[in-house]
């Protein structure tokens, strides 16, 4: 009890400092509160609204969608938190690595986007989705994530900033934007309302937010004057040489369950998949909070015990969120359905497991992160697809991959073990850290 105490703040704690971080919080909870009431009301209305066909092929773009963005990351992202957390204060730096690390970034882009749109239209091919329409909805999600890709880098410096707001506020008109066109559509012309809308909103939302958020950085980061960085290049290259393969192992390890249902299982099961998925929407909040407030208060903290506390405080409250999730889950399971509606009742068990799924999904990008914002990837270059190899074939073995419960099943199951390398990691970090830094 009494080491419990001890993270506890104590009789020094600055008042001041308390009082900046629940400012923080609730920066980001009021934003992402109101992003993700946005973003429900958007997906449960492309849900209700969305034939099933349309509904699958919506499911698919958004495992797309995902792909990309890990891909052309490869590494980069954690090269670039490495760098900023070092030179956050130096504003010229920071321009020099923002522009050095979007050079790099697009190239792999274009490079990542052949890799999904192989994937993309096996599976629209397996799903009967003929070849020029599988063609557009490509092109068209590709334009809708390039953005994403722009403006990613642009977000980190301003989370280092403490600019919590100007974050929140992209996020925010990115979905209001959405949300009017959708709501528009389906309110005049309903009948025209299919996956090109929803595709077409997305797309005019990620660019008008990009723009927005590169005016917001303007006073830190200017990038039309400066040249690539040899120095920062080489760095982050360095960290995409030794993150490329997992980046492409756990691209496809990230999207499994849309992958099997979409090639071995039918249309109206990838529609349910997707569509009970949607809830794992809420902890997108809480990764908010750890992108935006836990990863880089880790990043600036150098003093080894505190880092420890730091930790475990995380770990804690990731335990306490997790109960009170899966409890709630269980209680709500059949009213969270039926706002899904009709042809989604009865997916109770598949429920709890994208829940199951999601926190698991949330732990990992916690410690993850963390362990990123300090480079710490040790085991990560020949343990991590080698463990994760195994669990895919043992979970081919144990689980009926035809279905949507089993396929749930063997993502949580791949994930869960996933985490043990994380902390291996985490382990391997904090002995390397010698000497306590103030």
């Amino acid at each position: 009890m009494r080491y419990l105490f001890n993270f506890l703040p104590n009789k020094n704690y600055s008042f001041k400092k308390g009082l900046d971080a629940g400012k923080q919080i609730s920066q980001v909870l009021l934003g992402q509160v109101s992003s993700q009431v946005i973003g429900f009301a958007i997906s449960f209305l492309v849900v209700r609204n969305l034939s099933k066909p349309d509904y699958s092929i919506f499911t698919v773009l958004m495992s797309i969608q995902g792909m990309m963005n890990v891909l052309s990351s490869s590494g980069i992202t954690i090269g670039f938190q490495k760098i900023a957390g070092t030179v956050w204060s130096d504003n010229a730096a920071l321009s020099r690595l923002v522009k050095t690390a979007r050079d790099i970034r697009t190239k792999v882009f274009f490079i990542a986007l052949v890799f999904t749109n192989c994937y993309g239209y096996f599976i629209f091919y397996k799903q009967g989705v003929p070849f020029f329409e599988s063609f557009f909805y490509l092109i068209a999600i590709s334009f809708a994530v390039f953005p994403d890709v722009q403006k990613s880098f642009t977000r980190i410096i301003l989370l280092l900033k403490k600019r919590i707001g100007a974050v929140q506020i992209t996020e925010f008109i990115a979905q209001v934007i959405r949300l009017i066109l959708i709501v528009g559509c389906i309110t005049f012309l309903r009948k025209y309302f299919d996956i090109k809308v929803v595709l077409g909103a997305s797309i005019i939302a990620a660019w008008v937010a990009n723009i927005y958020i590169n005016k917001r950085s303007e006073d830190f980061t200017d990038v039309r004057d400066v040249s690539v960085s040899e120095e920062y290049k080489a760095t982050l290259i360095e960290y995409m040489k030794l993150n490329w393969h997992n980046a492409m192992f756990y691209t496809f390890k990230g999207q499994i369950s849309i992958f099997l249902i979409g090639v071995y299982g039918s249309g109206e099961n990838l529609a349910s998949l997707g569509a009970i998925t949607r809830y794992s929407m809420v902890f997108t909040i809480v990764s908010s909070l750890i992108v935006s407030i836990v990863i880089p208060a880790f990043a600036r903290q150098q003093n080894k015990d505190k880092l420890i506390k730091f930790y475990f405080i995380a770990l804690i409250g990731f335990i306490v969120f997790a109960l009170f999730t899966l409890l709630l889950a269980y209680l709500l399971d059949d009213f969270l359905l039926s706002i899904l509606g009709q042809g989604y009742r009865g997916y109770n068990t598949e429920l709890f497991l994208v829940f199951v799924s999601g926190l698991v999904g949330v732990l990992t990008g916690l410690l993850q992160g963390l362990n990123y914002s300090k480079g710490w990837m040790k085991f990560n270059t020949y343990l991590s697809i080698p463990l994760d190899v195994f669990t895919l074939i043992l979970g081919l073995v144990l689980f009926d991959i035809t279905s949507i419960k089993g396929v749930l099943c063997m993502s949580t199951l791949t994930s869960s073990i996933g985490v043990l390398l994380i902390v291996a990691n985490s382990i391997h970090g904090f002995r390397s850290l010698k000497v306590n830094v103030t």
